[in-house]
Parts: structure tokens; C-alpha cells; sequence
């Protein structure tokens, strides 16, 4: 059995094919941003809980432990609350003050508030941090008007907080999100998978070492050659990255590595971050040499993948709105269905008969 996975989303696909021309306002950050859902659900969880405590903070007219002449109240612990978005379920603590004068209207405001402050957040993420932006999202989720000083101390922490979600390690989080999926499958009842296609994902790779041991990678071939832009100047020769796709056009490794030899030995000079690239990486493409040549064409790329998920998107576009998530899946569902039976009424996309007798092959050289 194999397994294929996309893990790019639209808007990394897009960044990938046009790196060098685009810059940061031509791209849906709030899609980046949201696309790695565990890691945003944390950090809004934290805005919102900044905002509750700013707003606790503005209600006192003082800080915690802060000794004032002006302080209006004291604080007295918290009680839990979750708050559901569309990106999962915050789990929040409501500061409250011992007179029980304290409250909220976050609430009842963020269902309102969530598209511009998703908005803002991103915005904030390429652009910087301001007390302007920030002055908006509280007011915008409280229905009040903040102190100067009370602005200023959350810019602070957000700051920092948007700083530390740039910089935080993604392959963990990455990684248990796949594992439970991988692990969902196995409780469905997958079995047998000997290939899984996908591209270069940390996250994916060590889920899959972990659930399907007994698989073996193969590394998307047109992943590898986008990412190959990476090493190369704007004005590449069209020849050099013409030769490398050509690797994958071959019958067998012996060939691949007969190319890669000669390939090395006329683009090293010219490109050498690219040619020592390829020759630490090339081999995690080339897995799928291990299958029948009639297999090799279909289980390189995450190709045929794609194609499903172009098809999907061109069919939900049809309808554009969905009166609910509900509906929307009934559909996929349904192009899900109406595909697999085609794959395997129509046209057959891959003889397993192939691979049948490939490993009768492989048992017979053992014995031999």
C-alpha cells in the first residue's frame, strides 16, 4: 500500500514557485499563520488572556502586587472558562476581584471581533508590533477605551509574545498533530503501507518513522526541484536544473547515478551550494526505484494528490458558500467516494500484479 501526503499549503506552494519576485504583502500571511493550528490556538489563547488581564489591570488602576494610593480594588484569583473559535477551543482564566465588581464583555464580543483580530495579529506578525494595533484589538474586544500606560505595558508582552511564536520550534508540534492522524488511520483499520510520497515535512517524517516503521519514504521529486531554487542565483542556467529533472526520467539507479556523476562534474564549479545540495539529498527521492517500472511514474510526486485536491477546490468553488462545515464535508465526502470508485472501475492507477511479481523476483535472488 501507499500513502501520499501534501503537507504544502496553496499559499507555500505559491511562495515556493515565486520566491524571488514576490514580496510580503503579495502573500496571506493569516493563512501561514493559521495553517500551523496548535501553535496560533497558543498564541491567541495568550492575547485573549493578555487582554482579560489588561482589562482586570485597567478595572484596579493597578498592576498585581502593585502598591498605589489609586488602586480601586483587589485582585482574588481566577475561575476557568473555555472559549470556542474557529481554530479550536482556548481554555482561559478570568481574573476576579474580591468586591465582585469585575467583568467582561471578551465573551460575548470575540465571536464579533475574531476575523479582525486574526487580522491584526497577522499584520502585527510581518509588520511589527504598535500600540496603535493593539489599542485596537482590546478596545475592539473589550467595547472600552484602555489607558495610555495599560496599552503600552501589553504592547510590551505581545511583542514578545509574537516574537517567541516566530521563532518557536515547529517539528514537535508538527509531529503529534501527524501522529495522531497516522495513528487514527491504523484505528480505521490501515494496514500494509510499504511507501508514503510526501515532501520534505520534519514534522510528517518522524510521525511516520514512529506509526509506519515498516515504510519507507519517498522524498516528492517536484518538491525537491522547487526547493532547489533555493541554492541557485536569480539568473540560473535553465540547462543545470533541466538536467537534474531528467534523473527521474531514468529506468534505474545504475543510470540515475551514472548522470548525477557527470551532472556534478559540470555544474560543481559554477553552482556549488546547489551540486552539494543534491548530492546530500538526491538519494530521498530515489526510493521509488525500488518499485516496478510501471509504478515509478505515478509514486515519485505527490502528483496525483494534488490533482485530487485541485479537483475538490474546483468543485466546492462551485457552491462558494456553505451554510456550515457540516455541508461542506458531505460534499468532499462525496468527490472522495466518487474518485476512489473510479480508481478502481475506470482506470486502474496502479497493477499491483507488478509489485506482486517484483517481490516474487526479489525472494527468487535471495535464494539463488
Amino acid at each position: 500500500m501507499v500513502v501520499m501526503f501534501d503537507v504544502t499549503a496553496p499559499v507555500e506552494r505559491e511562495h515556493a514557485m515565486a520566491k524571488r519576485e514576490a514580496t510580503p504583502a503579495q502573500f496571506d500571511w493569516k493563512a501561514v499563520l493559521t495553517s500551523d493550528e496548535d501553535g496560533f490556538r497558543a498564541l491567541l489563547q495568550t492575547v485573549v488572556q493578555e487582554v482579560l488581564e489588561a482589562e482586570m489591570t485597567e478595572a484596579l488602576q493597578a498592576e498585581k502586587n502593585e502598591r498605589t494610593a489609586s488602586r480601586l480594588g483587589h485582585r482574588s484569583g481566577y475561575y476557568d472558562r473555555k472559549l470556542v473559535t474557529r481554530i479550536g477551543v482556548l481554555e482561559l482564566r478570568v481574573p476576579q476581584d474580591r468586591a465582585g465588581r469585575f467583568s467582561t464583555e471578551l465573551f460575548e464580543r470575540y465571536q464579533r471581533s475574531e476575523k479582525a483580530l486574526v487580522a491584526a495579529l497577522a499584520e502585527m506578525y510581518v509588520q511589527g508590533v504598535s500600540t496603535r494595533k493593539v489599542k485596537t484589538i482590546t478596545e475592539e474586544l473589550c467595547g472600552h477605551g484602555f489607558s495610555a500606560s495599560a496599552i503600552s505595558d501589553a504592547t510590551a508582552r505581545l511583542d514578545g509574545m509574537l516574537t517567541a511564536f516566530a521563532e518557536r520550534r515547529l517539528s514537535e508540534a508538527s509531529r503529534s498533530s501527524w501522529r495522531d492522524f497516522l495513528a487514527g488511520l491504523k484505528a480505521r483499520g490501515l494496514c500494509g503501507v510499504e511507501l508514503v510520497v510526501s515532501d520534505d515535512h520534519q514534522g510528517l517524517k518522524a510521525a511516520i518513522r514512529e506509526v509506519l516503521p515498516e515504510a519507507v519514504w519517498q522524498r516528492c521529486y517536484v518538491h525537491f526541484l522547487r526547493n532547489a531554487l533555493d541554492y541557485v542565483p536569480r539568473k540560473v542556467d535553465d540547462d543545470c536544473l533541466m538536467e537534474l529533472r531528467w534523473f527521474y526520467d531514468r529506468r534505474d539507479l545504475a543510470e540515475v547515478r551514472r548522470d548525477l556523476a557527470a551532472w556534478l562534474a559540470k555544474w560543481q564549479a559554477k553552482y556549488p551550494k546547489l551540486t552539494s545540495w543534491v548530492e546530500e539529498n538526491l538519494e530521498e527521492t530515489l526510493t521509488y526505484y525500488r518499485l516496478p517500472l510501471a509504478h515509478h511514474k505515478h509514486m515519485k510526486s505527490t502528483n496525483m494528490l494534488e490533482r485530487l485536491n485541485q479537483e475538490l477546490k474546483r468543485r466546492t468553488l462551485v457552491v462558494r458558500i456553505f451554510p456550515n462545515a457540516a455541508s461542506c464535508l458531505r460534499l468532499v465526502r462525496a468527490l472522495a467516494a466518487e474518485t476512489h470508485e473510479g480508481w478502481l472501475e475506470a482506470t486502474r492507477y496502479l497493477n499491483m500484479e507488478h509489485l506482486k511479481e517484483r517481490k516474487k523476483e526479489a525472494l527468487r535472488a535471495i535464494a539463488a
